[in-house]
């Protein structure tokens, strides 16, 4: 019998999710994205150090960020810098083996947070119906639904209605 989840819950393949969240910035034309490690910086440049080891860009992160490895302090993105976040959300994945190694994704203007977690789950919040309906669609027109991925991506929608 196959599991069944709730509608707010769309299972994506693992190696989809990096792609998936940059699309989303980029469709919710996303001008400044947040990035915040869920432990803190030294635990994830360490954890990624490896997969980010040939990103030229990340290597510029990484060198001018040694003062503040022991915060959590957030990390901006621009537009042009989204495919860093979506290499840097990769590597978590790949090479993230604890909670610690994880990020929360957040932008001003939009009530949207989006966690990742190495082991594969990933969880969108939003707070607001058609910001979600917006999540949803995108979710399903660029992946649709796969048989047997091993991630999930959580995007529920607000209790209350907006106008």
């Amino acid at each position: 019998m196959a599991l069944q989840f709730p509608a707010e819950v769309a299972r994506i393949e693992r190696a989809q999710i990096p792609t998936l969240i940059e699309a989303i910035a980029h469709k919710l034309h996303l001008t400044q994205v947040y990035v915040i490690p869920i432990g803190h910086w030294r635990q994830l440049f360490e954890a990624v150090a490896e997969g980010m080891a040939t990103n030229e860009k990340w290597l510029e992160i990484d060198n001018a960020a040694t003062v503040e490895l022991n915060t959590r302090d957030a990390l901006l993105f621009l537009p042009a810098n989204h495919h860093i976040m979506r290499d840097l959300i990769s590597a978590v994945l790949t090479t993230g083996t604890s909670a610690q190694h994880g990020l929360s994704i957040a932008t001003p203007g939009s009530p949207l947070l989006i966690e990742v977690i190495p082991a594969g789950e990933v969880s969108v919040y939003t707070g607001r119906t058609n910001l979600a309906d917006l999540v949803r669609e995108h979710l399903q027109l660029s992946h649709g639904a796969s048989k047997h991925p091993p991630a999930t991506m959580t995007h529920p929608a607000p209790t209350t209605k907006q106008s």
